[in-house]
């Protein structure tokens, strides 16, 4: 199980996993135990949150050498200080000013895009993943952020990541990874690349006065370290997540006219043929179900693990101190008793009437209390106005036999890419909709 685990972890889990409320297992001398039910959850990750609130061990030392003690793996008052900083930095009012900035850089990345009627191949994963890039490291470092430093940050986080192995099951769980032990020496040289390209980057952004991280800098409870982790923190957060996010939108869609067709309408009687402003976009409430059933059967992020720091109880069961708590979306979100026909796409779930009627702790894609992520209102955001824009300008085809399965590395993305015809759309009264404006 572990071996298979280590090249993709949801793999490992039988059809009896989607129905247990709790599970605990023994690995070695650790404990895991696994939330699998609203109360449960609840009661571990709100109720007996300030026992459950630090991250697993594993997670915290593959982040540190990159991140310090940045607010993702921070615990304690370091921890609610960061928090209410982010918090601030993220306000519902400065994303609903970030959106703009959001669709002019979907318009920059979307040049070259198919403008004709001849249809493009492109790998919509690759292309969602730049897109999410290029957004988040504009809006973190304003608009001298561009395809250059998009792809020097992928490469260098990439190198981070092979020798970190984050996506090793085994060291998830506190176990002798089964690939030779690595010393530290690579993983601080490659931690170190990534902080001289934050540290060039975050200069060029408090040079010309632009993006959120001029607005860090100004609360002046950050020292130069600690903001430059914070913002590796925030790019990580922001990065891989909407990008694996928006290609399962784009699939799912694909593969469901009946999913199309309403987004269509929904665009063309709110949109019409020219784009609304992006704040608009970011409202239209069929491409917001539409994420948040993506986000149900394909979780970004398909586990949340934290370590108990004392010895506790839940749902009445025994949990050692320096137990294993996680919270696995991927189980959670295809539940057989929590959801009617758990495995099929339907949007419709998450219509406003028919969310009120889900359970509360069902749908947990971006976390839950205290320590769910603060950046998921902008995240949805922006992955709706992408969403809106694109379907707006776009039609998306799976490519002829194109097999796609569910891999889980760092996050949760389709394999072998997501290889899919492009074409420009026309409306339905024969206007082609307007090209995206280089810049």
């Amino acid at each position: 199980m572990l071996r298979r685990g280590s090249t993709n972890f949801i793999s490992i889990f039988e059809e009896s996993a989607f129905v247990h409320q709790t599970m605990s297992l023994q690995v070695l001398t650790r404990q895991v135990f696994i939330c699998n039910s609203p109360e449960s959850i609840n009661e571990a990750f709100v109720e007996k949150a300030a026992n459950f609130e630090r991250k697993s061990p594993q997670i915290r030392s593959g982040l540190t050498p990159l991140i310090g003690d940045a607010l993702a793996i921070s615990d304690g008052p370091a921890w609610a200080q960061r928090r209410a900083l982010v918090e601030g930095v993220l306000s519902a009012s400065r994303t609903q000013a970030l959106l703009p900035e959001v669709l002019a850089i979907l318009d920059a990345v979307t040049a070259d895009w198919p403008q004709g009627p001849q249809a493009q191949d492109i790998d919509m994963l690759d292309a969602t993943a730049t897109l999410s890039a290029r957004i988040i490291g504009g809006l973190l470092f304003g608009p001298s952020f561009g395809a250059a430093e998009a792809a020097a940050i992928r490469a260098a986080i990439a190198d981070y990541q092979k020798h970190t192995d984050r996506s090793d099951l085994p060291l998830l769980l506190g176990l002798p990874s089964w690939k030779p032990f690595r010393q530290n020496t690579p993983i601080l040289r490659s931690a170190g690349a990534v902080h001289a390209l934050f540290e060039r980057l975050l200069a060029a952004s408090l040079d010309s006065g632009s993006g959120l991280a001029c607005v860090l800098r100004d609360s002046g409870q950050l020292d130069p370290t600690a903001l430059r982790n914070e913002l590796i923190s925030l790019y990580l957060g922001g990065d891989d997540t909407v990008g694996a996010l928006l290609a399962w939108v784009f699939y799912l869609v694909s593969q469901a006219r009946d999913v199309e067709a309403r987004l269509e309408e929904e665009l063309y009687a709110f949109v019409g043929p020219q784009l609304k402003p992006a704040e608009e976009l970011a409202r239209l409430p069929f491409v917001r179900a539409i994420l948040c059933e993506a986000a149900r059967l394909y979780p970004p992020v398909p586990m949340f693990a934290r370590q108990a720091q004392a010895a506790d109880e839940i749902n009445k069961r025994k949990i050692s101190a320096g137990a294993l708590v996680v919270v696995i979306p991927w189980l959670l979100h295809r539940h057989r008793n929590l959801w009617h026909e758990p495995d099929l796409f339907q949007p419709e779930r998450f219509l406003p009437n028919a969310r009120r009627k889900l359970r509360e702790n069902a749908f947990v894609a971006f976390s839950i209390g205290p320590r769910a992520c603060p950046g998921a209102a902008l995240g949805l955001a922006e992955a709706a106005v992408c969403v809106a824009a694109l379907s707006h300008r776009y039609q998306f085809r799976l490519k002829p036999g194109t097999v796609v399965e569910p891999v889980c590395h760092h996050t949760l993305r389709p394999s072998p890419g997501l290889p899919m015809r492009v074409q420009r759309r026309v409306l339905p009264t024969g206007v082609r909709v307007p090209a995206p404006r280089a810049s």
